[in-house]
């Protein structure tokens, strides 16, 4: 039997050592349902640095599946960069 979750689950634990400490801050926070601005305020710096922390973040995981901000979100869940 294959388990796509365990391969998912697997890989996706192999890139969050791909994201520099800023972009798994700024992925946090967007778990935390914060907007670009609200990001920005929190962490000091400004909104296309945010939108570029995303983006960079979004770029190093396309092999694992993250396309979109739903699943960037989906993986910080399942690597555990983000806790319930």
């Amino acid at each position: 039997m294959h388990d796509k979750h365990y391969e998912y689950t697997h890989v996706a634990l192999i890139g969050r050592e791909l994201l520099t400490p800023k972009q798994k801050e700024t992925v946090m926070l967007i778990c935390d349902g914060l907007s670009n601005p609200e990001i920005a305020e929190q962490m000091g710096i400004s909104e296309s640095t945010v939108a570029n922390q995303r983006i960079m973040a979004m770029n190093k995981l396309k092999g694992q599946g993250v396309h979109n901000t739903a699943t960037l979100v989906k993986w910080a869940i399942v690597t555990g960069v983000y806790k319930l």
